[in-house]
């Protein structure tokens, strides 16, 4: 068989394409193309993907010629593939007359970008061409062709990785050190694939980007197939844990490795017992000898934590080998550094790094090994890799332009008529797509297979594709448009011409489907899911009432009245209903008022009736009113409606873009909300890890803001305290307390000769005072009052918690009470003074406190749970059995004459 495994080639493809050339309308062309449809994990803010891995699958299966023989053994197999083992049609006659008339080469032509090209979501890649008899074949191709999805994603996860580090490397690496980051990211994916041919593959993607790699098989292609022989990747001798058990012990194997390899950099895993001990004792204990020989020792760790343990290993080998100050004021340790290959991911790659900056180490103190969610844990949705039929010229010559429009999916909409891509200066040189002519220069898409291999076709060598991908990538916008205005107005055309055709008897779209690929159209420019359109008559706009989740009926607080008060002692409540806010439209104040008395349900659907009602191109107003919408859901502890709400925002064609200069537009994303989604995980799961990648990453945007926007440095340096703090929020839920203080130290150093601001102060202090880091709280607080006057609210409440930390609860109780009596407005201060009678042991008191504030100051919403919660918890340790019960069914009918429609219920601590 011609096939590779001794496969007949007719098999290299699905099993339905057999049966379509019998049903192929007659064409004298027709043409396809392939493209990406949305960027790597649907990401909005950069939309770059690499192009790459065409040459093996031309050169391994398209180029290979059929015989005789396998469409003989494919007939065989065929002859019992159809349903109930019955024959399956396939086109053996145009098999054997291109095996006799081309000499057994598949007869379409190919175009393709370049290896290694930067793309955007749309540029075609790919083009494919097939004449006359052979019309009907010119999708056979689809299955093998597609298969470039698999190096082309995994060069993209290692060029956003390589993104990361630069970032770093950038604010952290001395120049003269900057050449380390192309090994900074190693290949350890050969044994998680399925197969030696997908290591060889994605492995090879990977060293377009990294030198570093333990897949030899890569490695090798690389050099020998693709470099003409010219070195491409490297590795250093490492131990693994076999090495380890091997010897009596870890100093013996650490030892061996020094002796043999330790005049140059070599690897030693450190976990296989023990990882505290084995830094803490036998590090040191092999330090003399390292330092003899002079080379570079790379810690390996290989379970715990991901970020501890990178950060306990520098601290270890800094004591240890001792470290040096860079010009750019970070740390660099002597002769050793880490390498984490446990489990990274590009998201946990970027935690790691972000903590050793935050410890003040330089980036080129940690390198890593990725394996499988390098080369396995991808797939050809990543990026939504398509192949469609763009265009027909019939027998009489006319050309039929034809294309994809699922009323179902607009994002697998595809382009018509035949393409031509080419460099756009305005846009620093990105691909952009374009209509061609039938014969005219189809630009950067070259000719690379016509009927068979070319003969002396040229194929950039490895090393220029690596230079390609490096110079495109860091010259091309993140964000490019990639089809030109005037293939979109042909899109147009040729979309309302199908509309007025008519098929099999059925319209092709209702007029719901028009206005929905009108917005598609329009919005294709701007590949971010946060684009909007210009034709506001027809586009899916902020004021869409798809956009809306349904919310639950009643609230939670009328609901545990039902369950726990009898009906003749329920207090009257009037639970909001969508009705009542039906086609008003409400002003700020309203909502403002909302937001005051917590009534977060009558401000949720008080919103969404204002959104309904704004005009839609009035998109300002429109962002505003959201962020009250998601604010009020996540209030009212809605936070799968909140996040359903806030993808659908994301995912749709519908956010306002400012434009400027006719060039590409600038999306508008409120803060707020982004602030709200990031947090979202840890509110609603408890998953503090997500919300920190999530912050973490609005914490690179607003860094890159400032860099490309300095007039926005002053406002992005609160934004970056304020995340920073959210982050060290969830590093204490997560009882990280080491990076969490260590985090807070750093965030505590203002740049030279800048004012510190009292308010993070004291809230970075209050953070110490959970971390039980009471030294460095008070240390804040004395800063805070140099700043402000000790008699300053802010400074009162910072003794006050400060006692409460050190157990001096008179003092404490007395400071909070002074507060209140002199700031009535501070229930908060009032609540914490009732809770502190608690622990001078008298209950009562606390309860008595309690009761008179909730009587005195019910409009006191925002505080109102916490005072219940509290007074709920006095009474479990005053009264148990009937007496809790009735007790906490009075209280709850107080509540329900005032509290808002958002009241938490679990504040009454009823099981």
């Amino acid at each position: 068989m011609s096939g590779p495994f001794g496969l007949p080639m007719p098999m290299l493809t699905d099993s339905y394409k057999a049966s379509h050339a019998g049903v192929f309308p007659e064409a004298q062309r027709t043409v396809a193309y392939v493209e990406f449809r949305h960027a790597y994990e649907k990401d909005s803010e950069d939309t770059r993907m690499v192009f790459h891995g065409l040459q093996y699958v031309l050169e391994q299966y398209v180029g290979r010629q059929w015989s005789m023989q396998d469409v003989e053994q494919a007939a065989v197999f065929f002859e019992s593939h159809n349903a109930g083992n019955t024959a399956y049609p396939f086109p053996r006659e145009l098999f054997e007359r291109f095996i006799r008339e081309n000499n057994g080469y598949f007869p379409v032509r190919i175009e393709a970008l370049a290896e290694g090209s930067v793309v955007y979501p749309h540029t075609p890649v790919m083009q494919i061409t097939a004449e006359g008899v052979y019309a009907g074949l010119v999708t056979y191709l689809e299955t093998v062709l597609l298969m470039v999805w698999y190096p082309s994603t995994v060069a993209t996860v290692a060029r956003r990785a390589w993104t990361s580090l630069a970032e770093q490397y950038a604010r952290t690496v001395d120049d003269d050190m900057q050449w380390t980051l192309s090994s900074r990211l190693h290949d350890f994916g050969f044994r998680g694939c399925t197969c030696v041919e997908q290591a060889m593959v994605g492995g090879a993607a990977h060293l377009l980007t990294f030198e570093g790699t333990d897949t030899m098989v890569a490695a090798y292609h690389a050099q020998f197939r693709l470099n003409g022989g010219r070195a491409v990747a490297s590795s250093v001798p490492a131990t693994e844990h076999s090495v380890m058990m091997a010897h009596k012990d870890e100093r013996q194997a650490v030892l061996a490795m020094i002796e043999a390899y330790g005049d140059g950099a070599f690897a030693c895993v450190m976990d296989t017992y023990d990882y505290a001990r084995a830094l803490a004792q036998m590090l040191p204990a092999v330090a003399e000898r390292k330092l003899q020989r002079g080379g570079v020792m790379l810690i390996r760790p290989d379970s715990g934590d991901p970020v501890d343990a990178v950060l306990q290993g520098l601290h270890a080998a800094e004591r240890v080998f001792g470290s040096t100050t860079n010009a750019k004021g970070f740390r660099v340790i002597t002769g050793a550094s880490l390498i984490q290959g446990d489990g990274v991911t590009p998201e946990s790659l970027r935690r790691i790094l972000d903590a050793v900056v935050r410890d003040g180490f330089s980036a080129q103190c940690v390198a890593f090994g990725m394996g499988g969610a390098l080369l396995q844990k991808v797939n050809r949705d990543a990026m939504g890799i398509a192949y469609k039929l763009s265009s027909i010229t019939d027998p009489d010559g006319r050309v039929r332009d034809v294309m994809k429009f699922p009323k179902g999916d607009l994002g697998k909409v595809s382009l018509p008529g035949r393409l031509a891509v080419h460099s756009d200066s305005a846009q620093a040189g990105a691909p952009v797509a374009h209509r061609c002519a039938a014969d005219a220069d189809t630009g950067l898409l070259r000719v690379v297979y016509d009927c068979g291999p070319i003969p002396d076709l040229h194929w950039d060598d490895f090393d220029t594709v690596r230079r390609r991908l490096q110079h495109e990538w860091t010259t091309f916008p993140l964000r490019a448009d990639a089809v030109s205005s005037a293939l979109l107005e042909h899109q147009r055309a040729v979309h309302t011409s199908l509309q007025q055709s008519v098929e099999s008897g059925t319209a092709l779209a209702t007029a719901g489907s028009i206005a929905k690929m009108s917005s598609l159209l329009s919005g294709i420019r701007s590949q971010s899911p946060l684009s909007a359109v210009s034709d506001n008559s027809t586009r899916r706009t902020l004021n869409d009432a798809r956009l809306f989740e349904t919310m639950p009926l009643g609230d939670a607080l009328d609901n545990a009245l039902q369950e726990n008060v009898s009906p003749e002692a329920r207090p009257r409540r009037a639970v909001p209903s969508p009705e009542d806010f039906a086609r008003r439209v409400h002003s700020y104040e309203i909502l403002n008022q909302y937001v005051v008395g917590a009534q977060w349900r009558s401000l949720a659907l008080a919103a969404e009736a204002t959104i309904l009602g704004t005009p839609s191109h009035d998109e300002r107003t429109l962002l505003k009113l959201w962020i009250y919408r998601i604010l009020a859901l996540a209030s009212l502890r809605h936070y799968v409606l909140a996040d359903r709400e806030l993808n659908r925002l994301e995912n749709a064609t519908c956010f306002a873009k400012l434009v400027t200069n006719g060039r590409a537009p600038t999306v508008v994303w409120p803060f707020e909300l982004r602030v709200l989604r990031a947090r979202i995980p840890a509110l609603a799961l408890d998953d503090y890890r997500a919300s920190i990648d999530r912050l973490s990453a609005l914490v690179r945007a607003c860094s890159r803001q400032m860099l490309r926007r300095p007039e926005t440095a002053e406002l992005n340096k609160q934004r970056l305290f304020r995340l920073n703090l959210l982050i060290v929020g969830c590093l204490v839920k997560l009882r990280d307390a080491t990076l969490a203080t260590d985090m807070l130290r750093r965030l505590c150093e203002p740049p030279e000769g800048a004012e510190p601001d009292p308010q993070l102060l004291s809230a970075a202090a209050r953070l110490y005072l959970q971390l039980g880091a009471v030294a460095e709280a008070e240390a804040l607080f004395v800063r805070v009052e140099r700043i402000v006057s000790k008699d300053d609210v802010l400074a009162q409440m910072n003794r006050a918690l400060y006692a409460v930390a050190t157990d001096k609860w008179e003092i404490a109780r007395d400071t909070f009470a002074a507060i209140h009596r002199d700031h009535s407005e501070r229930i908060a201060a009032a609540n914490n003074a009732a809770v502190c009678e608690l622990y001078l042991g008298s209950p009562q008191a606390m309860l008595n406190s309690l009761q008179q504030l909730m009587v005195e100051s019910p409009a006191a919403a925002g505080a109102a749970e916490v005072l219940v919660l509290n007074y709920c918890s006095g009474l479990d340790l005053h009264y148990d059995g009937a007496k809790l019960r009735d007790a906490k069914a009075k209280k709850m009918i107080e509540v329900g004459m005032w509290a808002g429609d958002g009241f938490d219920t679990s504040s009454f601590k009823i099981h």
